[in-house]
């Protein structure tokens, strides 16, 4: 038996523990995975396990310690927990293994679970899936705290209500092949966690084996629906990078794999497949997959439809794209709109290694070799020099010497030249300066003014932002929402073409835009959002019936990362009306719009689902 696995929870006379041979079909278990984003043990000090069957409840009680330096260990000698944990529910043999049982957590305040009070519950009604798994996630989230939901069902992610006789997330194991049988998905993406297991045994003894003693060969109680093992902690300790887009994100592992998931309708997961979205927009994929055929990417972006990997294997170098295709973006032999699948991009040689990534509307921009390519869509003359409208292989991209800090959005791009800031293609929003083209198409790579100088630049599609000396300044297009950092008033222009300073309390490090909003990160870990909260982009307000949020902050917000986000910040990234952040741990969390599951929370019929305002994390699979 694995030492790993020998720190086994026991809870007497819960449920009994049912025979079984050596063979895994023959299993019939519930695997109960419970996580929180309450403050551990600040918060919730102890949990109050609930499992009721045939009309009998047995209750026991779970004190609870937080995280260490190292991760979630045990810490106690052996008698506090830290969350995430897991235990086991098997059917009494007594009883037939289909009859309903409810399961119940209540987190409680203090150390006393029995007498404490609870701060928030979680239930869930279902029957065993005889000789197979099931995958129940139990996330306890703030959100619920003051959430009163109907005596037949129970708060989830949100504060959103669902029948407890349908929890979402579980999922259906298949012991012999350690698969999925179903195609349910995850509640904020909680069945990716991976925790060392625990069982919880009802003859009062000791259980007579390890967790996993019959199951697939690994060190974990469970895996993926993908075959894989989820990560060995609740972050993957694997995650190197994170890119954001339109409505969809990927994630770069070290080893050079990548795993993305959101909308899937022209591809953009790259998982070979198209999903189309609903009638009401609404669709995409909470559950996190690797991309196919990825396996030694080196630098990740993405853009509005589509993303690409750089990759390097042995002497091998080359560009791989996938997603939408419609005016050449992806630069792959095919012709297809859409491509689903990772195919390499034309017209680099083979010991090429692309890199400098940039990748706007159905445009794509790369370094290699010290000169800079670009392919895709030239209606706006974004690839910068006559040529036809539609640029299927990866061209150089002329009077481009150097090449920092590039970004791209909509049709067009900048980057800091040193000491100057270049840019071309369309000019909405006067985004690259008034004195850039009066036309709204700067068709070759132009010098902005010396006041836009930057030491780093992110684009939007009607306005611009940029650090100098830790100093954040915007200009363009000064919408309704306040996107430039100033209320919008009568005696403003529509349009600032020049850099204005935003106020802000401390000096920022990193800076990510939004469609129509702005994230800025200060040296001392503090994150800032202004502009458009309609769907809790800046992480602030309470949500309406409708999904809706409080429209904007005008003036810089700062975003309270919940209890439980590891800092220091390595990343920040942001979609359309998303936003995602990369853990010290390397967990991500995602908020925002969600209507296609870009924050990793599955679409509902409750519009409520369709915009997170509390950053969630997303639990991506492990190597």
């Amino acid at each position: 038996m694995r030492f790993a696995l020998r720190r086994l929870l026991q809870i007497h006379a819960l449920v009994a523990l049912a025979s079984v041979s050596a063979c895994r079909a023959e299993r019939t278990q519930i695997v109960v995975l419970v996580d929180t984003d309450y403050a551990v043990p600040a918060g919730i000090g102890s949990i109050r396990v609930s499992v009721t069957r045939d009309g009998a409840e047995t209750v026991r009680a779970i004190t609870l310690d937080g995280l260490t330096a190292q991760g979630c260990t045990d810490v106690g000698g052996g008698g506090r927990f830290c969350v995430p944990l897991s235990f086991l529910v098997v059917p009494d043999s007594r009883t037939s293994s289909e009859s309903p049982v409810e399961v119940r957590i209540d987190g409680v305040v203090g150390a006393d679970a029995l007498a404490g009070r609870a701060l928030v519950q979680r239930r869930a009604r279902l029957p065993f899936a005889v000789g197979q798994t099931l995958r129940l996630p139990m996330f306890l989230s703030r959100t619920c705290e003051a959430v009163q939901c109907a005596a037949d069902e129970t708060c989830v992610e949100g504060g959103r209500c669902v029948a407890v006789d349908q929890p979402p997330g579980v999922i259906v194991i298949d012991p012999r092949t350690g698969v999925a049988l179903d195609a349910a998905v995850s509640d904020a993406g909680i069945d990716r966690e991976s925790i060392d297991a625990r069982m919880i045994a009802a003859d009062g003894g000791s259980p007579a084996r390890d967790a996993i003693a019959d199951g697939p060969a690994t060190d974990r109680a469970e895996v993926d629906a993908s075959g894989a093992s989820p990560c060995a902690t609740r972050a993957c300790a694997a995650i190197d990078s994170i890119t954001a887009g339109r409505d969809f994100n990927c994630v770069r592992y070290a080893r050079g794999t990548v795993a993305c998931w959101g909308a899937n309708d022209v591809g953009q997961l790259g998982r070979g497949t198209l999903d189309p979205r609903a009638a009401d927009g609404t669709g995409g994929s909470s559950s996190v997959e690797f991309v196919g055929a990825v396996t030694d990417a080196r630098e990740l972006a993405a853009g509005d439809g589509h993303a690409c990997v750089s990759w390097m294997s042995g002497g091998d170098r080359g560009l791989s794209c996938w997603g939408r295709n419609v005016r050449g973006s992806l630069g792959v032999a095919s012709l297809e709109t859409a491509v689903p699948r990772a195919s390499a991009v034309q017209g680099f040689e083979a010991h090429v290694l692309p890199s400098g990534l940039a990748l706007g509307q159905d445009v794509t921009y790369a370094t290699a070799s010290g000169a800079v390519y670009a392919w895709g869509d030239n209606a706006s003359e974004t690839i910068g020099f006559s040529a036809p409208a539609t640029v299927s292989r990866a061209t150089q991209f002329p009077m481009v010497n150097r090449w920092q800090f590039a970004s791209a959005r909509g049709r067009g791009v900048c980057w800091r030249d040193p000491p100057t800031t270049m840019c071309v293609g369309s000019n909405e929003g006067q985004r690259f300066g008034g004195s850039a083209s009066a036309s709204g198409v700067v068709g070759r790579p132009t010098a902005l003014g010396p006041r836009f100088r930057a030491d780093s630049i992110a684009v939007g599609r009607s306005f611009a932002c940029a650090i100098n000396g830790g100093a954040v300044s915007c200009w363009g297009e000064n919408r309704a929402s306040g996107v430039l950092g100033r209320a919008p008033t009568a005696a403003d222009p529509a349009l600032i073409a020049e850099p204005t300073f935003v106020p802000l309390p401390t000096s920022i490090r990193a800076i990510a835009v939004g469609d129509d909003f702005v994230l800025a990160l200060s040296g001392t870990d503090r994150l800032f959002c202004w502009g458009s909260n309609a769907e809790g982009a800046c992480a602030t307000g309470a949500q309406r019936e409708d999904g809706a949020v409080e429209p904007a902050t005008v003036t810089a917000h700062e975003i309270v990362l919940p209890p439980g986000f590891s800092r220091p910040i390595r990343e920040v990234v942001a979609g359309d009306g998303h936003a995602c952040a990369l853990a010290a741990d390397r967990l991500p969390w995602c908020w925002g719009r969600n209507r296609n599951a870009q924050a990793a929370v599955r679409v509902t019929a409750d519009r409520r689902s369709r915009a997170v305002v509390t950053p969630q994390p997303v639990f991506a699979p492990a190597l």
